[in-house]
């Protein structure tokens, strides 16, 4: 990665960071009020209706804003034949989700779903008209902006679902909350980034964003199949109560890959894109990227693994067993969240160079091995043999993509090592230091809990540095002092 591209990268990173952590603040003791005040059969109905909403989002888009962002000669008509696009797709599956709602009652034991899909389809056509100043921002890599946006969503939702979940609103102050800062967030980025609207179709043009999104759209169907099945399975064998429980452990199990992710791997794509006929930066790039996104998702995962059980009772549960059934569920998707955190940033470089073939077959043969072992594992050994399996077959993918790693980016195994070796030793420290804690004390109280996370916290800064001779901290601390001095760092 050139100077320049490295530091808009970093200064985008960052910006992406920033509205991160103050959505973090607002987000988080929101999730434990809600945690709090709502039942396991609110989160359930919430949970199976998102099964629904999350399948149409995947025909949504069809691969269409990826593929604007990813042509590097976009012209005005492509720009807005991808937004004209976008808008008929979206009274499509408005009007879709309509029609299919009712199904979920087949299904569900709770007729709540289907209005709960009703309402929370409109936010189809509101993001429609998101779409233009959010792919004129991107292509510019311009995401101060963007991040803004971030921000005003990532306190709206939490604030409103608050002040709803406290009057009684119960299910219903989530999916208020959730089209309410929707439609909030695609004023403001209107606001930002003023575009004209117009709809301007060019079918060769629209061929050609279809050719791309195509294979992207089948990869993202597939990858619904992935993230929803077991949530599907769960809530139609065993009701909304033991979905509940799966939906808060897997919430708070994949809250730090979801947080890094959409801190990096937003940005990892548009910028990359700039780069895709370079192999030598790409593989540079992601093997640094690696890096420090190990660090982050192991830290996070960890730390949420050792503490998971004062975590469940005191902060969610309120000094109550009401989560505790989720307990060993939320330990394995712990990990869960580590493998997934760790396999999304290789999704960025495969769009960038185009090749979209490879994450469907991966996804196809992910997809085909979970559909065959959920169930079993669900019958046999509850929502803790679901979480096991997930986890099982989501990390197949790393021998999946080990021959691209080899073909494209020269990467082998050594190179991966080198870019995980560095936590593996802390980690195992940590983990073997819970397990001994464990035996000799197995109370749980508010003070266990912040001394588990600050040793844990500690112990793996000081291990980690120690073993990479404080890089992480020379590097950010190099970087921010080259942000204040851009010129100088550009001549290096």
């Amino acid at each position: 990665m050139n100077a320049s591209l490295k530091l808009i990268t970093f200064k985008n990173i960052s910006y992406n960071a920033f509205s991160r952590i103050v959505t973090f603040v607002f987000q988080v003791p929101a999730n434990i009020i809600l945690a709090r005040q709502l039942t396991s059969d609110d989160y359930g109905i919430i949970g199976f209706a998102m099964v629904f909403i999350n399948f149409l989002i995947r025909f949504n888009d069809l691969g269409i804003r990826s593929a604007v962002i990813q042509k590097t000669d976009l012209s005005e008509k492509g720009l807005y034949t991808g937004f004209t696009i976008k808008v008929i797709l979206g009274l499509l599956i408005f009007a879709t989700a309509f029609f299919i709602a009712p199904v979920a009652n087949i299904f569900f034991n709770n007729n709540a779903v289907e209005g709960v899909v009703k309402l929370l389809s409109l936010n189809f056509i509101i993001n429609s008209f998101a779409f233009l100043p959010e792919i004129i921002l991107a292509k510019e890599l311009n995401y101060k902006k963007l991040s803004l946006t971030q921000i005003v969503t990532g306190v709206i939702t939490p604030i409103l679902t608050v002040v709803l979940a406290l009057t009684g609103f119960k299910y219903w102050s989530i999916v208020v909350a959730n089209v309410s800062a929707t439609a909030v967030s695609v004023i403001f980025i209107n606001i930002l980034k003023p575009i004209k609207i117009r709809f301007i179709f060019e079918r060769k043009i629209a061929l050609e964003f279809l050719y791309f999104g195509g294979g992207l759209f089948l990869t993202g169907i597939i990858g619904f199949v992935i993230f929803n099945f077991d949530n599907f399975i769960i809530g139609a064998l065993k009701g909304s109560e033991i979905l509940g429980y799966y939906a808060i452990a897997f919430t708070w199990g994949s809250m730090v890959c979801t947080i890094s992710g959409s801190i990096i791997n937003s940005v990892l794509f548009p910028t990359f894109s700039k780069m895709q006929g370079d192999r030598k930066k790409l593989k540079k790039a992601y093997l640094e990227i690696m890096e420090y996104t190990t660090f982050i998702v192991v830290f996070g995962n960890l730390t949420l693994f050792v503490i998971s059980k004062e975590f469940l009772y005191i902060i969610l549960g309120k000094n109550t067993d009401k989560w505790l059934p989720a307990i060993a569920t939320f330990r394995i998707l712990c990990v869960f969240g580590i493998s997934r955190a760790l396999l999304e940033p290789i999704g960025s470089f495969i769009l960038a160079i185009g090749k979209i073939n490879l994450l469907l077959r991966s996804n196809l043969i992910v997809g085909a091995i979970e559909l065959s072992i959920v169930y079993p594992a669900l019958k046999y050994f509850g929502i803790e043999g679901v979480a096991i399996a997930v986890t099982a077959v989501y990390s197949l993918q790393y021998l999946i993509y080990f021959y691209f790693f080899r073909r494209e980016l020269d990467i082998g195994l050594i190179d991966l090592f080198k870019s995980v070796k560095s936590v593996i030793i802390p980690a195992l420290v940590i983990l073997v230091g819970f397990i001994v804690f464990s035996y000799i004390c197995n109370e749980c109280s508010l003070l266990l809990l912040f001394i588990k996370t600050f040793l844990t916290g500690v112990g793996f800064f000081i291990i980690h540095g120690y073993i990479t001779n404080w890089k992480l901290i020379k590097e950010s601390k190099s970087a921010i002092v080259n942000w204040r001095s851009p010129v100088k760092y550009l001549q290096e």
